[in-house]
């Protein structure tokens, strides 16, 4: 009798071993997973803030003539932040954390960063890449017309741009909202 119980003490203990071990490495590898997310999202704002650099130079210190190039360049760092935001790696680390969001309350900060990388991710894949692109590009270009229009009080030639401007945002509703008939399309 008392080897029976001290064989199920034993076991007991093996188990609970097992476990806290097992416990062990989960935790390392929710981290490990958190890590590589804040380090993929740090990256694809970093990208973000680099274009938003390039903005800033063409509102305040771009030479003449340059809205061309600089329209290009905003074109290939949106695409590359939309690349990096829809990466299918991504979406697999962000279902591979779901079940450790869910286990935290819903306003720590882990599980919030879960969630909006979540939403941005899904929201992302709705959207073209070839539409970031053109959206971007055109954006700067139309700048650089409201730039020159805007002393002159031209509104005349701005008008196409703001037509644009009008399409390009139907067609970016259409992405997020397909089924639904929206009253302004």
């Amino acid at each position: 009798m008392t080897n029976t119980s001290n064989a199920k003490v034993g076991d007991s203990a093996i188990t609970t071993s097992a476990n806290t071990g097992k416990n062990s490495r989960n935790k390392r590898s929710v981290e490990r997973k958190l890590a590589e997310l804040k380090r993929r999202l740090l990256e694809i704002s970093d990208l973000g803030a680099a274009g938003a650099v390039l903005s800033w130079d063409q509102a305040t210190y771009m030479p003449k003539n340059g809205a061309g190039a600089r329209a290009r360049q905003n074109a290939t760092l949106s695409k590359l932040v939309h690349e990096k935001s829809v990466d299918p790696a991504l979406g697999k680390l962000l279902d591979e954390l779901e079940p450790y969001a869910s286990s935290l309350p819903g306003d720590s900060d882990e599980a919030s960063l879960i969630r909006v990388a979540r939403r941005d991710f899904e929201k992302a894949n709705k959207v073209s890449i070839d539409y970031v692109a053109r959206a971007r590009e055109f954006s700067s270009v139309s700048y650089d017309a409201w730039t020159r229009a805007r002393p002159a009080n031209d509104f005349t030639s701005m008008r196409p741009f703001l037509e644009k401007a009008v399409d390009l945002s139907r067609e970016y509703a259409g992405f997020l909202r397909p089924t639904i008939m929206w009253p302004i399309l």
